[in-house]
């Protein structure tokens, strides 16, 4: 026992030099992106993979394994928001670890730094300006903002009981921002995450689990003067007033606190059928501040997040070679934002999302199999800018199409995929007919190596015109396994 409490401490403190997430989907993401019906050793339906419950993480991950995870993102394009990039460079470096601890657990660790690259970004200085919130930070520059990201953490599972399960899930996350031209502004965010967990396995046919998520993050901006020039910050509330701060150095403070409950069930009444239900509810409180005298802060403003969404998953072995599945989900969002010194409301939201989707998994043409998935999703936003007298009620339709296929030589496997998606309405970007469409090729050399190379464009028509707008996307991944 002591020996492996060691051990455990050890992973711990190996984790801070070893991101990754509950799954990574590298298999999924060279056919497609398919999940709903396609069976993977990160996308099972159990409380783990699909139910994001850390205390399973010991039924789950069975084997110990070393990953090491490679990956460069790139898009540029006209279509885009005002403080969007018009082009976006990240590529970034990860490592997993996963070690069974026999009856103490199973441990799993992750860390990851990466470098990210907004080019030619407009005025923003927030990590994130289109979160919902009322407010954004600019100045009157068009330049690069330079990233460098981060991640640690781990998550950990033990048997306390017979068939009781206890888990938790930590991470941290640091951003350090930099914008290569005046105002020279800086922007440090920092992240904790902390997520305890409970799993029971009811009886053969029937797990449940429980889950309590708590974040609290801060995020730092500060512009300097440069040469005989001060620096010159605007703080908006809303799209169009703005209260400009001149001065040889200028900062703000965001804070948010999160807490968020979440439920997941299983269920597998034979070998053939599975369910899987998972449900989250989060509330979220974000603050803008701004420093004064020498300890003290004002509040400039306070958004509230309420969140809660349902994701329903499905099963079925039609024979030993396929598989078909169906996925339902609803997303909810609650968002109001008010100018804090007088209590007055700025901003109102209200989002809706539904989706449905089928997936179909087959070998029947052993050594290939292949895929198909259609999805429809509605959308709608009902959004009231009082400060802007901007009231507008948005609604869209989205039809998704994912092919998928692999094919098997050996220790060789050849994966290929395509997407192709239609949007009467981005309520995201703001297009109207938008076409998105993208290939993905991967292949892999078990049981050391994978690689996958995705390449994507997306047209859009702004505000029914018939001005179009592009934008083109590619990732390329390594994985290597020890």
């Amino acid at each position: 026992m002591r020996n492996a409490f060691k051990n455990l401490i050890l992973l711990i403190f190996l984790s801070l030099f070893t991101e990754f997430s509950f799954a990574q989907y590298y298999r999924l993401i060279a056919i497609g992106s398919m999940h709903i019906a396609v069976e993977d050793m990160d996308n099972e339906l159990n409380l783990y993979d699909f139910g994001e419950n850390p205390a399973w993480v010991i039924n789950d991950e069975i084997q110990n394994r070393i990953w090491m995870h490679t990956s460069y993102d790139k898009s540029r394009g006209e279509y885009k928001r005002t403080y969007d990039p018009y082009g976006l460079n990240l590529y970034d470096i990860r490592f997993l670890r996963v070690q069974t601890l026999g009856n103490s657990g199973t441990f799993k660790g992750w860390a990851s730094y990466s470098g990210e690259i907004r080019e030619k970004l407009y005025g923003s200085l927030l990590l994130s300006p289109y979160d919902g919130k009322a407010f954004f930070v600019t100045d009157t520059t068009t330049g690069n903002f330079r990233y460098q990201i981060i991640r640690i953490g781990f998550d950990y599972g033990i048997e306390v009981l017979k068939h009781i399960y206890a888990g938790i899930n930590v991470n941290y996350n640091l951003v350090d921002g930099l914008k290569d031209i005046y105002t020279r502004a800086r922007d440090i965010y920092r992240q904790v995450h902390i997520s305890p967990a409970l799993a029971i396995q009811i009886t053969r046919n029937l797990n449940i689990g429980f889950k309590l998520a708590i974040s609290n993050w801060h995020e730092k901006i500060e512009a300097k003067s440069e040469d005989l020039y001060d620096a010159e910050v605007y703080l908006y509330r809303g799209n169009l007033y703005a209260v400009k701060k001149i001065s040889n150095v200028i900062d703000l403070k965001l804070k948010e606190r999160d807490i968020g409950l979440g439920i997941q069930t299983i269920y597998k009444p034979n070998d053939n059928f599975q369910l899987g239900i998972k449900l989250n509810l989060k509330q979220t409180g974000q603050y803008i501040l701004i420093p004064y005298g020498l300890l003290k802060e004002y509040e400039f403003g306070y958004t509230n997040f309420y969140e809660f969404n349902m994701n329903f998953l499905s099963r079925l072995k039609l024979n030993r070679k396929s598989t078909v599945g169906a996925t339902l989900k609803y997303e909810y969002s609650d968002i109001w934002s008010k100018h804090s010194p007088r209590n007055l409301l700025l901003w109102k939201e209200k989002i809706k999302n539904f989706e449905i989707g089928l997936g179909l998994w087959s070998n029947l043409l052993n050594p290939i199999s292949a895929g198909i998935e259609l999805l429809y999703k509605n959308s709608s936003a009902d959004s009231m800018k009082y400060i802007d007298n901007i009231f507008k009620l948005i609604k869209g339709d989205n039809y998704t199409l994912k092919i998928g296929s692999e094919f098997k030589i050996n220790k060789i496997t050849l994966r290929m995929g395509f997407n192709y998606m239609f949007s009467t309405k981005d309520l995201t970007l703001g297009g109207d007919n938008v076409n998105y469409s993208s290939f993905s090729f991967g292949i892999s050399y078990n049981p050391v190596a994978d690689m996958i190379f995705v390449l994507g464009k997306s047209y859009a028509k702004i505000d029914q015109t018939e001005i179009s707008v592009r934008r083109d996307m590619l990732k390329l991944i390594l994985i290597l396994k020890f």
